[in-house]
């Protein structure tokens, strides 16, 4: 039937072109592969230790992520990126800062230090996927904490970024498994420069952590560049106290008490407040809440 198959043709072409002039928000639900959720925690690169990659979701279509990775020299730094996308894929902006708070220092403003591209995840399953940056493509997953100290059979918690909205510029992040907790903090060193350091042990009681806390000095550079193991030092104690799920109060080596706070809690919070300053009505009555402060956009 010849006429038949010319409308199966024209229907097709008519799809086609429906397909082309959709919005782009339609068009990549169409395209898109299966939504997969990623797990918020601790993430690495099994075949190439020594870089971390730690990810809290904060939207369903939103991760904020942290690279902690080491510079062509070698030495440590670290970029932050707000990954978005539907699916399986979140990407966003590497973003670079310098010249913020060091470990017991003083608080002073951390400065943007620009970006080295773009940073896209592309998520297997929730704790399996790949991470593209600009110097190449490696396959990531979800890292044990517990790995070390006698098995994981405990299930994983929720691993979250703390800090204190009063020293903006710092992030500390905190994942457990059972009563083994891993810590890793991003902040600046006495120059200026990006650091990392990392803390991982078993808890002292169910609400107080106390293990040496390491610098790391030199690691592997680029994604496949694989050039050297890591090396770290320890510096001394760090102390992390919690007060309930969402406060706690972080002890420096130094002796430096810092309180801190969820920050996707407060980021959720400052929402709200928005959406309520918006109608002009309190939403979260007594907000700011201690230790949430103010925001990078306000």
């Amino acid at each position: 039937m010849p006429h038949l198959s010319r409308m199966l043709r024209r229907i097709a072409v008519a799809l086609w072109a429906g397909l082309l002039f959709v919005s782009p928000a339609a068009a990549w639900q169409v395209l898109e592969g299966p939504s997969v959720t990623p797990e918020s925690g601790i993430w690495w690169t099994p075949a190439e230790p020594g870089r971390a990659i730690v990810i809290e979701v904060m939207e369903p279509d939103l991760l904020f992520a942290g690279l902690l990775l080491y510079s062509r020299d070698g030495s440590p730094t670290w970029y932050v990126v707000e990954a978005r996308g539907s699916g399986a894929t979140r990407t966003g902006a590497l973003q670079a800062f310098t010249d913020g708070q060091t470990l017991d220092g003083a608080w002073r403003p951390n400065a943007f230090a620009g970006s080295p591209g773009v940073a896209s995840f592309t998520f297997e399953s929730a704790t399996a996927g790949w991470l593209e940056l600009p110097g190449g493509r490696s396959r990531i997953e979800r890292y044990d904490v517990a790995m070390g100290f006698g098995g994981s059979a405990a299930p994983r918690e929720r691993g979250a970024w703390w800090f204190n909205g009063t020293e903006s510029g710092r992030g500390f992040f905190v994942e457990t498994r059972g009563n083994i907790l891993f810590v890793l903090g991003t902040m600046y060193d006495e120059r200026g420069r990006a650091v990392w350091y990392a803390a991982q042990g078993p808890m002292t009681t169910s609400t107080l952590f106390q293990g040496a806390l390491t610098r790391t000095a030199v690691g592997p550079p680029l994604p496949g560049d694989h050039l050297q193991p890591p090396h770290t030092a320890a510096i001394g104690t760090l102390t992390l106290s919690f007060n309930d799920p969402n406060t706690a109060a972080i002890t420096t080596p130094g002796g430096r008490q810092v309180p801190v706070v969820r920050y996707g809690l407060c980021r959720e919070v400052q929402r709200l407040v928005r959406i309520g300053a918006a109608a002009s009505q309190s939403v979260l009555p007594g907000f700011p809440w201690p230790g949430c402060g103010p925001f990078p956009n306000d």
